[in-house]
């Protein structure tokens, strides 16, 4: 992985793990997540334990064609950590 990468990611079914593989010190990421348009369906995506939210949780949009955009930042070798940091978050955005 460089240091940026941008990502998208379309709920239009639930999501096993999100694989993040070619960490750097440093590297940052960012993550629009949708809720797909589906009928009283709100689907889920799983995040490796090295991915770390704010408040410690990460709820997926609960309304059909809303985006969150979610910013990360990865601590490894420098730190003894090897974890991404949630640095911010924008919810509920729309189509």
């Amino acid at each position: 992985m460089a240091t940026g990468y941008n990502f998208f990611c379309d709920l239009t079914e639930n999501v096993g793990t999100v694989t993040i593989s070619g960490e750097t010190d440093g590297a940052e990421m960012s993550l629009l997540i949708k809720q797909a348009a589906a009928i009283h369906t709100i689907r889920k995506a799983n995040f490796p334990s090295n991915v770390k939210f704010n408040n410690d949780t990460y709820t997926e949009p609960g309304t059909n064609n809303k985006s969150d955009l979610l910013s990360f930042k990865y601590f490894g070798t420098s730190t003894g950590l090897f974890t991404w940091f949630e640095t911010s978050r924008t919810s509920n955005l729309p189509e």
